[in-house]
């Protein structure tokens, strides 16, 4: 593990160039060059509750924290806080991030008056818009893209994280769908 102090690494991503990129859980982004012998710290600018990295082209990756998305271009040494208009002001807590149709596709829990529930965000180049979804266990923890479209899992947060009912699943192809449940709580989604 890249941190012996007890924190968890959450994601890792890698990207065109070979670069392992580790989300730090709590701890920032670490960056290896090397296949993992050594890592090199690339939080500052950051918020260091690293949920998910997103690769998204050479240097260039985004970030799905406990306080923001952030986006690099280069290699890490700078970060760019994506979320800071305000329009969503109660929802900061990102917990995945995938790109999907020429945006990224991210979902944050909210808190103050909007605790216990969960909001769905893409920002593109002409910025964010909410997307608005029929799932309403909680928030969306985690997201795949497949061939007919974008599927998602929900974690209900009423009682904070913990799960008190099924995961609702859905899909994305320009509209919702909810499919169903799973019994267990929703943390991640992957097409392997």
């Amino acid at each position: 593990s890249p941190r012996s102090d007890g924190s968890l690494v959450r994601s890792l991503a890698v990207d065109p160039t070979r670069r392992v990129a580790a989300g730090v859980e709590v701890g920032g982004v670490l960056v290896s060059a090397d296949g993992g012998t050594t890592w090199v710290d690339r939080s500052e600018g950051l918020h260091d509750d690293v949920h998910e990295l997103l690769a998204v082209g050479a240097g260039a990756f985004v970030a799905a924290t406990g306080n923001g998305l952030y986006r690099t271009t280069d290699a890490r040494r700078s970060w760019l806080r994506l979320d800071t208009d305000f329009r969503d002001f109660w929802y900061n807590y990102h917990r995945t991030v995938v790109s999907h149709e020429g945006g990224l596709f991210t979902s944050a829990a909210g808190w103050g008056p909007e605790a216990g529930a969960g909001a769905v965000f893409r920002y593109d180049d002409a910025g964010a818009d909410r997307v608005e979804t029929p799932l309403d266990a909680g928030f969306i923890v985690g997201c795949a893209v497949a061939s007919d479209g974008l599927y998602a899992v929900a974690l209900d947060c009423a009682d904070g994280f913990g799960q008190s009912r099924p995961a609702e699943v859905g899909r994305y192809d320009g509209e919702w769908t909810t499919l169903g449940t799973v019994p267990a709580g929703g943390r991640c989604l992957d097409f392997g």
